[in-house]
């Protein structure tokens, strides 16, 4: 859906290539179907070359949510991740043994194709994006960009978190190679690195210094409503108040682990509330939360996003658990879907929570703002949610992809 008049955009530069051999499931597929779909309305071709199940992903998330007629899949294909295990302590030796060497294989398999999509890709004027870096491919297909010269922007997603560690202290050679392309390789002059939001600029800023920060552009992070039922409006009225938890909740790391028992502990006497955990849980969490909050998945694995969605619809709130010093590196995707969810969002104010508020707009309750008395009298406020709602649909509306088009208009003539 080529929309843009070519005078917008650098006239040469006709279409845009998008890479990614190495991610073989449905993460950050969100992010990916926005970006391509901005781009679907600047180019006036886009081509798509991710492994075969992602591709088919991201086309139907395309397909259910976008009309673009400018989008041509062509997919990658590569081995599979890991290989089931064996039964027995020698066994399940070799068995992570030999995924080890199946992952290094299938990044280099990964950073083969795109290497030769890159330097063999008729249209000498084209754009292309990695989506996804693994320890190869960032350093192969930015030597290529020195000699081809192609503009190449590479999407930095939480390796960048990696920045702040010191070099002496890093002991995996996966994180060692990682963090030496974000500080220290020489980025070709039509390279650039591109991370989801000006917060994470601005303390990426803080560990590069000036000459390598000129190599980093931000963007802000699409997000659009992947769910098409009907969705709660209010709570007036309503015997039982549901909470949603949504992202992945591990003890082990502190992802907001200690912040659900703290709610769930809060809320635990008060007969109208339920706290619900719907994405998926580890051992831990699971043993320390039982009793304490409703469980929709207890499988420990990912449900299908059609379960996912309609769970969430369920809902009547939405908490965001992650800790005050998280996100300052990453966009939170889970406070991002929570937002376009149109369910309003209980959240603690970590740093990209703060960015999106000074940018866009608020959009919920911040827990720690309120005593246990307070935050009550507010979950239950059915005026309060009908405004809590109004704003939500405003700050959706901004981040949705059409809205961020003149973003990556902007971010496309960086080079």
């Amino acid at each position: 859906m080529y929309k843009i008049h070519k005078n917008d955009l650098d006239i040469r530069m006709k279409k845009i290539v998008f890479l990614n051999a190495t991610f073989e499931d449905n993460a950050h597929e969100i992010i990916d179907t926005s970006i391509i779909y901005c781009a679907s309305n600047i180019f006036e071709e886009v081509k798509v070359r991710f492994l075969n199940d992602r591709s088919q992903i991201i086309e139907k998330e395309i397909a259910d949510n976008f009309s673009c007629d400018n989008i041509y899949f062509r997919p990658f294909h590569n081995i599979k991740k890991k290989v089931n295990g064996f039964s027995g302590l020698g066994n399940n030796i070799v068995s992570r043994t030999i995924n080890k060497l199946r992952i290094v294989l299938r990044e280099i398999i990964s950073f083969m194709q795109e290497l030769l999509e890159y330097i063999s890709y008729k249209n000498r004027n084209s754009i292309f994006c990695l989506t996804y870096i693994n320890r190869y491919n960032c350093y192969v297909l930015n030597f290529a960009c020195k000699v081809f010269k192609r503009p190449l922007y590479i999407f930095c997603h939480s390796e960048i978190e990696d920045i702040v560690l010191k070099k002496n202290e890093i002991k995996s050679n996966y994180v060692r190679l990682q963090y030496k392309f974000l500080t220290e390789a020489k980025i070709a002059k039509n390279a650039r690195l591109v991370v989801l939001g000006d917060s994470i600029l601005e303390n990426v800023s803080k560990y590069l210094d000036k000459e390598r920060l000129k190599y980093f552009l931000s963007v802000d992070h699409p997000y659009y409503n992947t769910y098409k039922g009907n969705n709660i409006a209010s709570i007036n009225k309503k015997k039982n108040i549901n909470i949603g938890v949504i992202g992945n909740l591990t003890h082990s790391n502190n992802r907001g682990f200690y912040n659900v028992l703290s709610l769930s502990n809060k809320l635990k006497d008060v007969s109208s509330l339920t706290v619900n955990i719907l994405g998926k849980v580890d051992k831990e969490s699971f043993e320390k939360l039982d009793g304490l909050v409703n469980f929709y998945n207890k499988s420990g694995l990912l449900i299908p996003r059609e379960d996912y969605d309609k769970n969430i619809s369920d809902m009547d709130y939405i908490y965001i658990p992650y800790p005050v010093d998280s996100f300052k590196f990453t966009a939170s995707g889970s406070l991002l879907e929570a937002i376009c969810k149109l369910k309003p969002v209980l959240y603690h104010r970590n740093c990209y929570a703060s960015y999106i508020i000074s940018k866009f707009g608020d959009f919920g309750i911040d827990v720690d703002a309120y005593d246990t008395k307070d935050l009550i009298n507010l979950l239950t406020d059915s005026e309060n949610y009908s405004v809590l709602l109004r704003k939500q649909k405003n700050v959706a509306d901004k981040i949705h992809p059409h809205s961020l088009i003149d973003q990556y208009i902007k971010l496309f003539n960086q080079i």
